[in-house]
């Protein structure tokens, strides 16, 4: 039985076991019993998924190994469901029709229909390359491996939906009614509905500890305090450089022995290449050997943020809702507990946001010119997501959506940005030589090809990644491609509900009364959205759809809002509520342990052995080689630096910043005669040779060579 077994299975019996123990006596029963039964529904739908540690877009299994073995109970279980759902619709047909009699139209139903259900499989499986298949025989290709994946997930979705319906439609009415008044009376009701009055509560605070807490502990069990994307070990590098007040180190030796990814050398200095904003944010954690605490520190900061935003521009109990959502959202928690840069991004948005509502409601100019701060600081963080936080912040600020600030604030809110943003320019020419040359795009375009990282469509676009959906090149069919991907990954990622999480959304567009919010809602998300269109990859399966963690709030806003609108075609928000509050506690006790155990633990086969074995092995000041896979030369009879992955870069994380301080030296094995050279200039060390994850039966770090031949 694999980890994700041993540690989902248990948390969601005893879950299940909870609830119908809680409700088994008394006008609730029939409730707890459905709701057991799509706890335990959801875990068996989870097993049935092969996503794993491995860089893949995660996709049910196939039915011959669904239905191999003692995996047969998954299925079993899902079916068990599906009897249930016709069952009890059969016993209700005629209440579910007087609740689902809305005057819609056929268009609208279909609308939503198509929400919940065509983005319940990732697109295709493997894409057909740039420059082959195009336009209709290449959608032709995609939906034949598309379709049948779609028809099952989509129905495993339906036949979640239907439990959770059949749940809340078993509660009587005038226990609803109870229900929603204490939930009315949690969330804050209906009594102070003036927006911006009011700032940060005893909830808003209690939800922003909770995840800092839960990032944090996620870290320490299931990331090891260790980082796993190869991203993160460049970030972590860096920021133990800043944290010692410097950009750079002295090169190593025996450069090509200490090379990982995003790691980059000129005239004698050694240096991470990525933007300099995350870094620097990570390096007050490592200053205090404590880097894994900057995410979890920053996303409870972010969830007050979040709430004090939302509270600007509506009410208490749509704000409340907003950050209770945020707080059960596998993407954002998941996120919180990495290494990378998306939480940070975030907060330093929905502060700058929250300077402009202040500037737009008190009249006071000043808060603008710490919201411009950080608009630059996003900039220095990601600079395509800082262009998109200045142009849509700055078209709000001037009247867009909005009435318009001071033309004082405005001026502060571009000195501001210009400022910090304006740090970029020294940072590149002291890494790139170039103030207006950034060393990522420099370090890419030198490793792989020139312009492989730009944006826009073009014949050099990528890097070659398994990934990418069109190999190299970057076309318009590409561009649409990854973002149904990245929608698939929003639709399994936002709630974590095994029903999906996009029908709440449709429903607040297709059904509700066009409001002023909810449409520069939905023009953020389609700006954000449209934008990374031109960008030639996706994000990967890494942490839900990364790249455009800036529509959290207007999804979760969106997915508020349609709670209202479902609630008042259904004769009242409290059974949608209930139902809402119960998938999302259903998700905490079964797709959080899922995700934590089977995907993250030792994701991408990081690990952190090394850090463990320096201190039970004694390795001091020794020479430790690391082997991995023996990769092929690229043109030109170079090894590229992310072949490292995940061998080496476990280790040189370790190292310390200067190749000649005491302590463990680890260097890449990589088997080209950099071995020699390496030892000829660390004559005095003593040398040990580990095989990484990659090379060995039960993917351990193990040592193969001791000193002396000990």
């Amino acid at each position: 039985m694999s980890l994700p077994e041993i540690v989902c299975w248990p948390v969601a019996a005893a879950a299940a076991v909870c609830v119908i123990a809680v409700t088994w006596r008394g006008r609730w029963r029939a409730f707890g019993l459905w709701t057991a039964l799509a706890i335990v529904g959801q875990a068996a739908s989870l097993q049935m998924i092969d996503a794993g540690p491995g860089i893949h877009f995660q996709r049910y299994r196939p039915v011959g190994e669904l239905l191999s073995g003692w995996r047969a109970v998954y299925p079993a279980l899902v079916g068990l469901q599906l009897a249930a759902v016709v069952v009890g619709v059969v016993l209700n047909g005629s209440r579910m029709r007087q609740v689902f009699a809305w005057r819609v139209g056929w268009w609208r139903w279909g609308l939503v229909g198509a929400a919940v259900v065509l983005f319940a499989a990732p697109v295709g499986g493997q894409m057909p390359e740039s420059g082959g298949a195009t336009g209709a025989w290449a959608v032709v290709g995609l939906l034949g491996d598309f379709a049948p994946e779609l028809l099952f997930a989509a129905a495993v979705q339906l036949i979640h939906l239907g439990v959770i319906v059949l749940a809340v439609m078993a509660v009587p009415g005038d226990a609803v009614s109870t229900a929603a008044a204490r939930l009315d009376g949690w969330l804050g009701g209906e009594a102070d509905e003036a927006r911006g009055r009011g700032g940060l509560d005893r909830f808003t605070v209690g939800v922003a500890i909770w995840v800092t807490v839960a990032a944090a502990a996620l870290n320490v069990v299931s990331y090891q305090r260790h980082p796993h994307v190869p991203d993160e070990a460049a970030y972590l590098v860096q920021a133990r450089m800043l944290a010692a007040g410097s950009l750079s180190m002295p090169e190593p030796p025996v450069r090509e022995a200490f090379d990982f990814y995003l790691m980059d050398h000129r005239e004698g200095r050694w240096f991470a290449v990525p933007p300099v904003g995350w870094p620097a944010a990570l390096a007050v954690g490592a200053r205090v050997g404590a880097a894994w605490l900057v995410n979890p520190v920053l996303a409870g900061v972010c969830v007050l943020l979040i709430g004090l935003v939302v509270r600007e521009v509506s009410d208490r109990r749509t704000a409340r809702l907003v950050v209770l959502l945020a707080a059960t959202s596998p993407w954002f928690i998941f996120l919180a507990m990495s290494f990378m840069t998306h939480i940070w991004t975030l907060t330093c948005a929905m502060f700058a946001t929250l300077t402009v509502a202040w500037a737009r409601r008190t009249g006071r100019v000043w808060w603008t010119l710490a919201g411009g701060a950080a608009i630059g600081m996003v900039s220095l963080i990601r600079p395509l997501e800082g262009l998109i936080t200045a142009v849509l912040l700055g078209l709000w600020a001037i009247g867009v959506g909005g009435k318009r600030i001071k033309w004082a604030a405005v001026a502060l809110l571009v000195i501001g940005t210009v400022l910090v943003g304006g740090l970029v320019l020294p940072y590149n020419r002291a890494l790139s030589g170039e103030a207006t040359q950034f060393p990522i795009m420099k370090y890419i375009d030198q490793n792989w090809h020139e312009g492989a990282n730009a944006l826009w469509f073009g014949a050099n676009r990528g890097m070659g990644w398994e990934l990418d959906a069109g190999g190299r090149g970057h076309d318009l069919f590409d561009g649409v491609v990854n973002t149904a991907l990245n929608v698939f990954s929003l639709n399994i990622e936002l709630h974590g509900w095994a029903a999906g999480s996009l029908g709440l959304m449709a429903i607040a567009l297709v059904w509700g009364r066009r409001r002023r919010g909810e449409v520069m809602m939905l023009a953020v998300i389609g700006v954000i959205v449209g934008v990374h269109v031109f960008y030639w990859y996706h994000g990967g399966p890494d942490f839900g759809p990364r790249y455009w963690m800036l529509i959290l709030v207007p999804c979760l806003a969106l997915t508020v809002r349609g709670i209202d609108v479902l609630g008042e075609r259904a004769g009242g928000s409290g059974r949608v509520l209930l139902g809402v509050l119960v998938m999302s506690a259903i998700a905490l006790v079964t797709v959080f342990p899922w995700r934590a155990s089977d995907k993250y633990y030792h994701y991408l086969h990081m690990r952190p052995d090394v850090r463990w074995m320096a201190e039970a092995e004694g390795f001091g000041d020794g020479l430790v080689f690391v082997r991995g896979p023996q990769y092929p030369a690229r043109a030109g009879g170079s090894i590229g630096p992310v072949d490292g992955h995940p061998d080496y870069a476990s280790a040189a994380v370790y190292n310390a910043l200067r190749f000649d301080d005491a302590g463990p030296i680890y260097v890449w094995d990589r088997g080209d005669g950099s071995r020699e050279a390496v030892m000829a200039a660390y004559p005095d060390r003593a040398v040990w040779t580990l095989e990484g994850p990659s090379l060995t039966e039960d993917g351990t770090c193990k040592i193969v060579e001791r000193p002396d031949g000990e």
